[in-house]
C-alpha cells in the first residue's frame, strides 16, 4: 500500500508566489485554475524529489549488499584455507 505524499484533505493556505507576469494573465484568461495546477506541479515535484532520493537509498543499498558479498567470498575463502 502506497503512503500519500501529503494530506489532500488539508485545510487550504493562501500563499505569495512569484511568477511570470504574462504567463499568469494568459493562464487566467484562459480560465485555468491557477492555484489547482500549482498544487499538482507541487506535489508532482516532491514525488519527483522523494523518488530520487529512494534511488540513492537503493544505489546505496546495493553497494552495501554487494560489499557484503565479497566479504562473505572472502571469509568462504579464509574457512577452506583454515580446514585444509
Amino acid at each position: 500500500m502506497r503512503t500519500a505524499l501529503y494530506n489532500a484533505g488539508a485545510a487550504k493556505m493562501t500563499v505569495s508566489l512569484t511568477l511570470n507576469a504574462d504567463l499568469y494573465a494568459k493562464a487566467r484568461k484562459a480560465g485555468l485554475d491557477t492555484s489547482q495546477i500549482a498544487e499538482r506541479a507541487l506535489a508532482a515535484a516532491l514525488a519527483d524529489d522523494l523518488a530520487g532520493e529512494v534511488r540513492e537509498d537503493l544505489e546505496a543499498l546495493n553497494r552495501h549488499v554487494a560489499e557484503q558479498a565479497v566479504l562473505a567470498d572472502r571469509l568462504q575463502e579464509h574457512d577452506a584455507v583454515v580446514e585444509d
